[in-house]
Order: structure tokens, then sequence, then C-alpha cells
């Protein structure tokens, strides 16, 4: 296969996202090298797409579609993080174990709720799955 492409635009990524790495790190800290590595990702994840794309000779419709598959799971996820934050902040007696534990199954279950009101196919599916599962 080839292993060449994403070796030389993951290189010139990591170059290009240093200086960002830096600033954001100097303005947010630790929080700013995290918010500096979902960007490089994503642009990297971006860029790779955009190449098989063009490679593929499929045109930008299955990119555009995953554009908004992408858009609205980062709203169903933000929304989650929301919701989840609030119920974080009524939880301050529980154990550090239980505290996790519900606010992770619960971030998983509003994000999948939201996913699937927002009609994320993939998403609908997989509830149709389980629905089907949990009936037998």
């Amino acid at each position: 296969g080839n292993t060449w492409t994403p070796t030389i635009v993951g290189s010139i990524m990591a170059l290009c996202a240093y200086p960002l790495y830096q600033w954001l790190a100097h303005v947010l800290d630790a929080r700013g090298l995290a918010l500096a590595s979902a960007i490089a990702v994503t642009a990297y994840f971006v860029t790779l797409l955009i190449i098989l794309t063009r490679q593929l000779g499929q045109g930008m419709g299955p990119l555009l579609r995953l554009g908004r598959v992408m858009i609205k799971m980062a709203a169903a996820a933000a929304a989650s993080v929301w919701l989840c934050g609030q119920l974080a902040l009524s939880l301050t007696e529980w154990s550090a174990l239980g505290r996790g534990a519900l606010i992770g199954v619960c971030s998983v279950m509003i994000t999948i709720a939201a996913a699937h009101l927002m009609r994320v196919e993939e998403v609908r599916h997989l509830v149709r799955r389980v629905t089907r599962r949990l009936r037998a």
C-alpha cells in the first residue's frame, strides 16, 4: 500500500502544528496542548481524506456527507458534555468511581440519543440493531 503519503503529510502537519502547540500551551496550559492535539489530528485526518477522495475519483459527495455526519456528532457530543457537566455538579458526595461510571454511561446514552434525533443514519442503524437484539 501507499505508506509514503500519510508519512509525508504527517511530517508536514507536525512541523506546521508545532507553533500552535507552543502558543496554545502558553495561553491555556495543559488544555492548550489537548486542544492543539485535537486540531492537528483533525487537520491530518481531513487532509488524508481529501487526498484519498481525489485518488478514488468519487468527487466531493462522500466527503460532504462525512462532514455533515461529523458536525451532527460534534453537536451531539457537545450536548452530552454540557448535560453531564451539569449532572457532575450534583454528584459531589459520590465516590470518584461512582461519579465516573454514572457520567460515562450518561454521556454515551445522551450522545446516542441526540445523534438519533438528528437522524445520523449510522446511529439509527445501531439503535435498531440493539432494539431488535433486546426484543429477541
